[in-house]
């Protein structure tokens, strides 16, 4: 009699269109009320599915050690073209100030002539 009135409620509900939204919970709640084993234990994996998430497990970490290495490469690199931008802007430095020196030299031995011209005379 339980299973007829329940059979009923599940046609009745699809006749009115509340099947569509409601026939998963429908379903889900007689399986659990009739079922004989109320929670069934799960299947031990299977060893082909073992051997895929091994597979899938290396394969990850390999990937994860490629972008490790490729992020390490890449700062080694940004690094290396810091260091180099530096040395050069130093370069650059040490050439400005040996020109001021040159520069600094031969205007004071231009006025050191002139002295020298100003005295002789």
């Amino acid at each position: 009699m339980r299973l007829g009135r329940w059979v009923l409620a599940v046609l009745a509900g699809w006749k009115c269109g509340v099947w569509g939204m409601m026939g998963g919970v429908l379903w889900g709640a007689f399986c659990l009320i009739h079922s004989n084993t109320p929670f069934r234990t799960p299947l031990p994996p299977s060893p082909q599915t073992l051997e895929r998430k091994s597979q899938y497990d290396r394969q990850r970490e390999e990937y994860k050690d490629q972008l490790d290495r490729k992020k390490l490469a890449d700062q080694l690199q940004a690094q290396r073209e810091m260091q180099m931008e530096s040395l050069k802007k130093q370069e650059e430095a040490v050439l400005r100030q040996e020109k001021i020196r040159r520069e600094t030299a031969a205007y004071e031995a231009e006025l050191k002539s002139k002295a020298d011209i100003a005295k002789a005379r």
